[in-house]
């Protein structure tokens, strides 16, 4: 599927342009923003910790949850570091993770879900 770009505006003189996402790549991104949330309170972090956690800012990190934005990958280090893998987060595999750990997060998703729904809606 051809993904098509439309110039959406002009920002100081700059094109400003949007890649329409195809299906396959929207469900990619929020399923990715729903597990970083679901890490995000199982980490017991609030919204401005993680983003200081991913060195983004906190504005960034909403963007993020509500679908206009996604962290660089370099960003997530922080997160591997805890023991969670690239992996699981951009697809759900869970190899080289606890079994504790994986359950621990999961239990957090319809929260998580909830939560960006929320924020999707404002």
């Amino acid at each position: 599927m051809v993904e098509l770009i439309t110039i959406t505006g002009f920002i100081e003189g700059k094109i400003v342009m949007a890649m329409k996402k195809s299906e396959e790549h929207k469900k990619f991104d929020d399923d990715f923003i729903i597990r970083l949330e679901a890490i995000r309170l199982h980490l017991k972090l609030q919204k401005q910790e993680m983003a200081d956690l991913l060195g983004i800012a906190s504005n960034t990190y909403s963007y993020a949850l509500r679908g206009s934005a996604t962290p660089p990958p370099y960003r997530l280090r922080a997160i591997i570091e805890k023991g969670i893998t690239s992996d699981f987060m951009f697809f759900g595999i869970t190899n080289g993770m606890s079994e504790t750990l994986v359950k621990s997060i999961s239990s957090f998703y319809n929260e998580a879900e909830i939560e960006i729904n929320k924020l999707r809606k404002q």
